[in-house]
């Protein structure tokens, strides 16, 4: 099959039907190091109580590496709809009292002040040589109706028009800004200028908790068992586990459609999901994976990988300026 045509049918088939929303950034491989897993221990399920205190950075040991945004430093990206009007989401059904994961959902969606980050890796063989591709890659910082962005993966380059730069952008005081913004190499703007982009048909929701959420839609929380107890973000955290073999159909054409390249994943070897219910009441974690191969050659192996972060809830570190001598951008 070929490398090209999967890449861009799985972009356009995302944009299409996942979330009705654009981005991209630098290809890489996943990495190969395997950091020491977390400290274990067995314990009692844990009744989710609010801290006062909310840990900076995440300290704990990930199966993807994140970027960790600088609380110090402005960081921006992008996620564009077609129109500056978002569309409307379905009103969700009240949690079940007794579904741990939805009601932690719906503290992480309630949220106002918090960082995030979507992972989305992609595994493909072409001509026989199997590689990772590192899809997108966004980490945003919120706060209330502010938001700092930063974009990366292959999908940004719907924004970038380069596959080695990254797309930036902000929301602050009503005001959006924007970096690197070079869609498909039609422009000719400046990538090391930020500009207000205000007028424009930015919206950059895609960022915040309720649109990562629906992202997991497909995955019934009442499936997930809790399996152990992590240390995570410097707290205490059950672990949930969820075998996703009974739901992958729906969630798998999501992510990644129905076209012809989806071969690779047409036999499932492995479909799990996994979520980190922290003490502190929030979801710090969710990640799915699913690995499989060509029902007619084994060969062919391919690999899907979603993985959601959420942490410095409340934190007063994260504090969203606007970024100096932002201009307007050309007529």
């Amino acid at each position: 099959m070929h490398k090209h045509t999967f890449v861009w049918l799985i972009a356009f088939a995302l944009l299409l039907s996942a979330c009705d929303v654009l981005r991209p950034t630098p290809i890489a491989r996943r990495a190969t190091d395997t950091p020491a897993p977390p400290t274990i221990t067995r314990a009692p399920t844990l009744t989710p109580t609010p801290e006062n205190t909310r840990t900076p950075a995440p300290t704990n040991t990930l199966v993807v590496p994140l970027v960790t945004p600088d609380p110090n430093q402005t960081i921006l990206p992008p996620v564009a709809r077609a129109t500056g009007t978002a569309t409307p989401r379905p009103t969700r059904r009240p949690a079940n009292p007794n579904d741990p994961i939805a009601i932690a959902w719906d503290k992480v969606e309630k949220a106002t002040r918090y960082r995030s980050q979507i992972s989305w890796v992609i595994g493909a063989t072409t001509n026989g040589v199997y590689e990772e591709i590192a899809f997108l890659d966004l980490t945003t910082a919120h706060n209330g109706a502010d938001l700092q962005m930063l974009g990366k993966g292959l999908l940004m380059v719907l924004f970038t028009g380069d596959p080695n730069r990254a797309f930036e952008a902000a929301r602050v005081a009503g005001k959006t800004y924007t970096k690197g913004m070079n869609p498909l190499g039609l422009l000719t703007l400046d990538p090391s200028v930020w500009y207000i982009a205000d007028g424009a048909s930015t919206n950059l929701s895609f960022g915040n908790a309720s649109e990562q959420r629906d992202l997991t839609n497909d995955v019934r929380t009442e499936d997930f068992k809790r399996a152990r107890v992590e240390n995570f973000d410097n707290q205490l955290c059950d672990v949930y586990l969820a075998d996703l073999r009974a739901t992958e159909s729906a969630q798998l054409k999501k992510m990644i459609g129905t076209t012809r390249d989806t071969r690779d994943l047409g036999a499932l070897d492995r479909a799990e999901g996994l979520v980190w219910l922290c003490r502190d009441g929030y979801i710090h974690q969710v990640k799915l994976e699913y690995a499989g191969h060509d029902p007619n050659n084994g060969a062919e192996k391919g690999f899907l990988r979603l993985l959601l972060r959420f942490w410095d809830f409340d934190s007063a570190t994260i504090v969203i300026q606007p970024p100096r001598d932002a201009r307007p951008l050309p007529k």
